[in-house]
C-alpha cells in the first residue's frame, strides 16, 4: 500500500456510480490541504476549504439554500448588445456550449442573433451578439440566460472508509481528518519496520566483524571442514542467524530440496565413521531434522549464515574490519536517534518535511479569488 502526502480524494475529488450508491466531490486548493494537515498537527481547529480546480477564472459562489456552491463563469458587457464569455463553469466544456449557443440561434425571435468563437486549447472566449442584453439588468439575469452558472452540491461525499465501509462525509475537512489518522498509524508502522531494518544491519555487521576477527585469529576454522561443522559453530557460539525468505511456498520447497541436496553430495562417497564427536551428532540433528529447530527448515538453517559463509575472500582483511567497524558504528547511531524520536513525533516530522519549500507554493496554487466565497444572498 502506498500513501500520498496528501489527500487524493479530496485534491481530486471523485464524481461517479456505483452499485447501490452515488459519489460526487469537488476538487480543493492542495495549499489549502497542506495548511490543514499542519494545523491537526499543531492541534489547532482547521479552516474551511472551498473548491478549486487548477486554471479556472471563474469563482465559486456559497449556495447556502442547496448546502453546496455555484461555479460561475465569467463575462463582460462590451456594449447594449454584445456579451463577451472568458470562462465557463467548471466541467462544461466549449464543445458542448457551442451547441447550446445554437439553439439559442433558432426561433423568430432569437436571444442570440450571432456569435463569434476565439477559443483556444487554454482559454475560453465568446463574442455574443445579444439585442436583449440591455433588459438583462443584473448579473444574475445574464448568468441564467447565458447558462453561466452551474450548481456544485458537497451532501453526496460518498467514500471507503480505512475499513472499507462505505461512508458519506459532510464535509471536505471530516474527509482529511479521516485520512490523516490513518496516513499518521503507517508513519508508525514504517517507524517500526526501518527499526527492525537497522536493528537487523547492526547485528550483521557487529556478527561479521566478530566472525572475521575470530577466523583471522584462527579461533573458528571454516578451510577444508564441512558445511555442517562450520553451522554448527555457529549455532554453538551463538551468531545471528537471518534465513533468506522465498517469495513464495514454492520457492521455499525448491529450497529445502536444494539443502538437502548439498548436504546429500556432501556426504557422498565417503566411509561412514567409526565414531561421530558430540558436535557431529548436533550438526547433523540441526541440518537434517526440522524439528530440533522448532518451525526453522533445514534450507532456513543453512542460508540463515550466508551473510558470514558467501563473504569474499578479501574480506577477511584489517582494511575490511576497519570499513565494516565504521558502518556498524553509523548504523548504531541512526538506531538510536530513530528509537528516540516519539513514535507520531517520527510521523509528524517525517510528513512535513515532505512538504519542500515551492513544492506547493502559493504561487502555484492560489486562489483565483484569495477572499472567501461569496453565498448567493450577498450578491
Amino acid at each position: 500500500m502506498v500513501f500520498t502526502d496528501h489527500s487524493n480524494g479530496v485534491i481530486n475529488g471523485s464524481a461517479g456510480v456505483g452499485t447501490g450508491w452515488s459519489s460526487d466531490i469537488p476538487n480543493f486548493n492542495p495549499a489549502d490541504i497542506v495548511e490543514n494537515i499542519k494545523r491537526k498537527m499543531n492541534d489547532e481547529e482547521l479552516i474551511p476549504m472551498h473548491p478549486w480546480y487548477r486554471g479556472f477564472m471563474g469563482e465559486f459562489e456559497i449556495d447556502a439554500t442547496k448546502k453546496g456552491y455555484r461555479a460561475l463563469g465569467v463575462f463582460n458587457r462590451l456594449n447594449d448588445t454584445t456579451l463577451e464569455i472568458l470562462e465557463l463553469p467548471v466541467g462544461k466544456w466549449t464543445s458542448k456550449y457551442k451547441a447550446f449557443l445554437e439553439t439559442l440561434l433558432e426561433g423568430k425571435e432569437p436571444l442570440v442573433t450571432d456569435y463569434r468563437d476565439y477559443n483556444t486549447d487554454c482559454r475560453v472566449k465568446f463574442e455574443i451578439t445579444c439585442p436583449t442584453l440591455s433588459q438583462m439588468q443584473t448579473d444574475e439575469d445574464v448568468l441564467k440566460c447565458f447558462a453561466l452558472a452551474k450548481p456544485m452540491a458537497t451532501t453526496n461525499m460518498t467514500l471507503f472508509d480505512p475499513e472499507g465501509k462505505i461512508v458519506q462525509y459532510s464535509s471536505a475537512e471530516d474527509i482529511l481528518v479521516a485520512w490523516y489518522d490513518l496516513r499518521l498509524t503507517y508513519y508508525e508502522k514504517r517507524k517500526n519496520y526501518m527499526e527492525k531494518t537497522l536493528g537487523d544491519d547492526v547485528s550483521k555487521l557487529a556478527n561479521q566483524v566478530r566472525f572475521i576477527l575470530a577466523v583471522i585469529s584462527k579461533e573458528l576454522k571454516v578451510s577444508n571442514r564441512p558445511k555442517t561443522d562450520i553451522i554448527q559453530n555457529l549455532v554453538d557460539d551463538k551468531y545471528a542467524s537471518f534465513p533468506d525468505k522465498p517469495k513464495s511456498k514454492k520457492k521455499k520447497e525448491e529450497a529445502d530440496k536444494k539443502a538437502a541436496e548439498e548436504e546429500a553430495l556432501t556426504s557422498k562417497g565417503k566411509a561412514k565413521p567409526k565414531a561421530t564427536t558430540a558436535r557431529g551428532k548436533a550438526a547433523k540433528r540441526v541440518i537434517e531434522d526440522d524439528m530440533v529447530v522448532e518451525g526453522v527448515s533445514p534450507a532456513d538453517i543453512a542460508t540463515g549464515y550466508n551473510y558470514l559463509l558467501n563473504m569474499k575472500i578479501w574480506s577477511l582483511t584489517k582494511e575490511r574490519v576497519i570499513q565494516l567497524q565504521k558502518d556498524l558504528e553509523k548504523n548504531r547511531r541512526s538506531l538510536i536517534s530513530l528509537k528516540v524520536n516519539l513514535r507520531k513525533i517520527f510521523g509528524k516530522k517525517t510528513w512535513i518535511s515532505s512538504f519542500l519549500p515551492g513544492k506547493l507554493s502559493a504561487k502555484k496554487w492560489r486562489h483565483s479569488k484569495k477572499k472567501d466565497p461569496p453565498t448567493s444572498t450577498e450578491k
